[in-house]
């Protein structure tokens, strides 16, 4: 995986490999922790939360 400056991305906290191609994470993501998951290349993100997802996944 390609390096990034700290500046421009933040790893989620709890952001965890379940298997090939299958990440967790819990909590509200930052726009710094989506900018680190798009450099993931996730074709699916499902939220499992009563609360609405960030605008920043528009």
């Amino acid at each position: 995986m390609k390096e990034l400056p700290d500046y421009f991305v933040q790893v989620p906290e709890a952001l965890a490999l379940v298997e090939e191609g299958v990440y967790r994470c819990s909590g509200v993501l930052s726009n710094e922790q989506i900018k680190y998951l798009d450099t993931l290349h996730l074709k699916t993100v499902l939220i499992l939360s009563v609360e609405g997802p960030s605008r920043a996944f528009s």
